[in-house]
């Protein structure tokens, strides 16, 4: 009995070791990526998602020793790699999803997008949020560096009078998105396309928020049926604005 507790005790001290292994590894990515990481950490710590009860820097090591690199492990069959010890049908498997995640990612990543490089192409683009609304819109445009359009949102939408947009989500959205310029447009759903006083010291306040932060407000266009006025080409505004 007693050696049987002592045994307990051992294998308890060990697998609490081997989870703060883990935890410290996956700490080190949180803080800084795979900064510092040597090629076996990498596959160690990509096959824990596979192996969640085992040691897998001996594991891999084997991958590295068998195929040489981390693109040679990824680049290995399926059968090639299950002919490595400690690598089963659910690690092969997961190292296979790898690659085609990485494709899917870059396709989906560098797929054609619009690019938005004149008020006139904002408002080609902008008029279907607004052609049959019965009520105020709010919708922003986020723009990348070669003003390829990363996302359109409609952020909110108000009555027939009046909308209402939360500025500092437009800003941290702005910030996840890594955009480099923003276009926002509302509507007016009866009278003219004239900026209020309001729409002046919303555009003045944005463009204020993300200059800091290396963000352009490149427009403001307001609809009002068929009649159009973009911010940065009327002399009713004066604006902080990067303007076409």
């Amino acid at each position: 009995m007693a050696n049987k507790s002592s045994a307990d005790k051992k294998g308890g001290l060990s697998k609490e070791l081997h989870e703060k292994h883990r935890q410290r590894m996956k700490q080190s990515f949180r803080d800084a990526g795979l900064q510092g990481f040597q090629p076996h950490k990498i596959i160690e710590m990509m096959l824990f998602y596979s192996l969640p009860r085992c040691n897998t820097n001996e594991t891999a090591h084997r991958l590295l020793n068998e195929f040489g690199s981390i693109s040679g492990v990824l680049d290995a069959s399926f059968d090639a790699l299950t002919n490595v010890y400690g690598v089963g049908t659910e690690s092969a498997t997961f190292i296979k999803f790898l690659p085609e995640l990485f494709r899917a990612y870059e396709e989906s990543k560098f797929a054609e997008k619009p690019i938005i490089e004149t008020s006139d192409a904002a408002k080609k683009f902008l008029s279907s949020y607004f052609k049959t609304a019965t009520s105020e819109k709010f919708v922003i445009l986020y723009l990348d560096a070669r003003c390829r359009l990363i996302k359109d949102a409609e952020i909110s939408q108000g009555n027939e009078n009046m909308v209402y947009a939360d500025l500092t989500s437009v800003v941290k959205s702005a910030i996840m998105l890594n955009a480099k310029g923003l276009i926002i447009a509302h509507n007016h759903v009866s009278g003219f396309a004239t900026p209020s006083a309001e729409d002046k010291e919303l555009t003045e306040k944005l463009a204020k928020m993300l200059m800091p932060l290396g963000i352009y407000l490149c427009d403001h266009i307001l609809f009002a049926g068929k009649d159009v006025c973009c911010f940065s080409k009327t002399k009713h505004v004066k604006s902080n604005l990067l303007v076409f």
